[in-house]
């Protein structure tokens, strides 16, 4: 946080407020808010350029002192955050992050969208955002990332993909996989809420599935291998080409009865195209089948649909993204 303490004087009802050149690096900057300051307002700033005055708040006035005319104010760099990925037509983070912030009184701080068709400019550009402490990733780039990271966590060396990504406070960055403990965390507590609810037995233990299917190859997938592989559940990857050790589409009504866990990593099924479902034979579904879509919008996938038909047990994605973006919180703030 930088500080600068100075007297104002106001004229009207915009109150100029002109930094010092040492600390913007640039003269002529100025910050105008819509009204008189009085004390102990917290104010948005704007910046004034040239031509036109920008309508993106870049930081917070808060007026100490005494007297609506003379007082003393600290600036803060507002603290930033956001989503970097392609396309970025919805977001549950935003929406998750904005709402945080409301709701736990965090007022020096913004999430935004930074929707990014190439990394190899764009990142490097946004990495010089003044106050930007932290960023998630999604598709497409949860690995194109990694070229421009300083580190990894264990978390991302175990999945060799990044979600999370940190600037530390000397501008190095490090790369961290919070989809892994979102998953792992979900799964269990997924399969342990419903074993217990069926069981007359309060205290009984989870028994999680004995292998899985995993439907898609990208960067949600890699998450849900390292998560299963920790847990000891066997796991077949699907894909619609042929891969080594795996499974295509075409070979699953042969084995689909052999695998409990069904994880769709892909995005088929996502609003708007919310009556596409991964290429499954649902009617060798039974009660005996788990299908986890990670796909969150609709909150019933076509997916979950057609398996509950058949009474598999059914959840969508949206409880690990809670976990994951607490995740992702806990880790910008260490």
């Amino acid at each position: 946080m930088a500080r600068i303490e100075q007297r104002l004087k106001f004229v009207d009802d915009l109150a100029p407020v002109v930094a010092n050149q040492g600390y913007f690096g640039k003269a002529g900057w100025a910050f105008y808010t819509p009204r008189r300051f009085n004390v102990d307002d917290t104010i948005h700033v704007k910046r004034r350029g040239r031509k036109q005055v920008t309508s993106r708040p870049i930081g917070l006035l808060k007026i100490h002192g005494k007297g609506q005319f003379n007082a003393a104010i600290t600036f803060m760099v507002m603290t930033r955050y956001g989503l970097i990925g392609h396309p970025l037509t919805h977001s549950f983070s935003q929406t998750y992050f904005t709402e945080k912030f409301a709701r736990e009184g965090i007022t020096n701080a913004r999430y935004d969208l930074f929707d990014m068709p190439d990394v190899q400019t764009a990142l490097p550009n946004l990495f010089k955002l003044p106050g930007l402490r932290g960023l998630n990733v999604t598709i497409p780039h949860k690995t194109n990332v990694l070229p421009f990271l300083d580190r990894l966590d264990a978390s991302a060396e175990k999945v060799g993909a990044v979600n999370v990504i940190r600037i530390e406070a000397d501008g190095t960055r490090t790369g961290f996989n919070s989809d892994y403990y979102g998953f792992r965390q979900s799964l269990t507590n997924w399969v342990s809420g419903s074993i217990r609810q069926h069981s007359d037995e309060p205290g009984t233990l989870s028994i999680l599935p004995a292998n899985a299917l995993i439907l898609g190859t990208g960067g949600a997938a890699k998450a849900v291998v390292a998560a299963l592989n920790d847990l000891g559940i066997e796991h077949k990857m699907v894909s619609r080409m042929s891969l080594p050790n795996g499974l295509t589409y075409a070979d699953l009504p042969n084995v689909i009865a052999d695998y409990q866990l069904v994880v769709n990593c892909s995005p088929v099924g996502t609003f708007p195209n919310t009556t596409a479902a991964p290429d499954l034979p649902y009617n060798q579904l039974t009660a005996q089948h788990w299908l986890y879509d990670l796909v969150y919008n609709p909150a019933e996938t076509e997916l979950m649909r057609r398996g509950k038909q058949q009474g598999a047990a059914v959840m969508n994605g949206y409880q690990m993204l809670v976990l994951q973006a607490e995740k992702a919180w806990e880790i910008w703030q260490e």
